[in-house]
């Protein structure tokens, strides 16, 4: 391959030129003010972080306690005919809970999914190294978790305390 301007000959005379007593010394200057700035922008984006955590959490406990309240209305007959036969208040409480954490769980997969596709694509555009940490995983699927059952638990309760003849009566 040719060189047609002759930065590979200059170069090499250039460094051929030079003796080790040559080299000037360098030093490296830094301002401490840069280090506590660079301090204050983590601490910042990880407060906002906390702050998106807390309000998705509580948006997750108000949409599975709207949807486990809709759930336990629509269901009322079928509670009260298991309470008749003989089902537990703790039984029918538990089944709603169990229902609402079930929920937490995949809907907190497919966000950690959907969230680490993210990273790889903004990774990729920019030519970064994708940092994905398996603790934030598991992190977040618990938090899923403990928002639905949180969502869930009044409404659960509800339907446990729930009394089968005047259900039954009303239908």
């Amino acid at each position: 391959m040719a060189d047609p301007l002759g930065v590979a000959g200059t170069a090499q005379r250039f460094v051929a030129s030079m003796r080790p007593n040559d080299f000037p010394r360098f030093t490296v200057d830094f301002d401490l003010a840069d280090l506590t700035l660079g301090n204050t922008v983590v601490a910042e984006v990880r407060a906002l972080t906390a702050g998106l955590l807390a309000i998705g959490s509580l948006v997750g406990v108000v949409v599975v306690g709207a949807l486990a309240t809709a759930s336990v209305t629509e269901r009322r007959r079928e509670i009260a005919v298991r309470k008749a036969l003989g089902a537990t208040s703790v039984g029918i409480g538990a089944r709603f809970v169990g229902e609402a954490a079930f929920i937490g769980v995949v809907g907190s997969s497919v966000g950690v999914y959907v969230g680490q596709a993210m990273i790889l694509i903004a990774a990729s555009v920019r030519d970064g190294q994708p940092l994905l940490d398996s603790s934030i995983v598991w992190f977040a699927m618990a938090q899923g978790m403990a928002a639905s059952v949180l969502g869930a638990a009044l409404p659960a309760l509800r339907a446990a305390r729930l009394d089968p003849a005047e259900t039954l009566s009303r239908a």
